[in-house]
């Protein structure tokens, strides 16, 4: 079986398992130190600061996937199928179906489905297309074996003659 099969089976493993997490995960309840349940004042600085790395690090992921997309299919269009292309494809398709996922699992709970989703299609288009090029290049910088029809003279144990055709090559 091919390597980037078995790595699209192991990646597809992974983002199943992280997705039948989340989609089985059930909300947690805020106790605070007073004893009360519900948020506690001091969250709200933890929040916003959640936001904003979160969104820098959504930002990046998303950005970084579709320069690596495009980079890669610009490769491709020239012939090429440069290993670092390929490399940077795999790792940005793969965070973004695993952000996709994400946002996807969240609109499937039913935690804010109209915010979720807009976060999530983005995402999972991104990361398919960034995952095709990557697969795309991979077999691209596959050559083919090396394969001729040769002649074949020679002669056997008890002294007789053979002659035919061989097949060689490297598989």
């Amino acid at each position: 079986m091919p390597v980037a099969v078995l790595a699209a089976m192991r990646t597809t493993a992974v983002v199943t398992a992280l997705a039948l997490a989340l989609l089985l995960a059930r909300p947690a309840r805020a106790v605070c130190s007073d004893g009360t349940e519900g948020p506690c004042g001091g969250d709200l600085l933890a929040a916003f600061a959640g936001i904003v790395i979160g969104g820098v690090t959504e930002g990046s992921i998303a950005v970084g996937g579709v320069v690596t997309m495009i980079g890669g299919g610009r490769d491709l269009a020239r012939g090429g199928h440069k290993r670092t292309w390929r490399i940077a494809n795999t790792v940005f398709g793969t965070l973004n179906l695993a952000a996709g996922l994400v946002w996807a699992g969240l609109a499937a709970a039913r935690i804010s489905p109209y915010f979720s989703i807009p976060f999530a299609v983005p995402h999972l288009v991104v990361g398919i297309g960034d995952i095709t090029v990557a697969a795309v290049s991979w077999d691209h910088s596959r050559s083919p074996p090396p394969v001729a029809l040769v002649p074949l003279v020679g002669g056997d144990a008890q002294h007789g003659t053979v002659a035919g055709l061989m097949l060689t090559g490297r598989f």
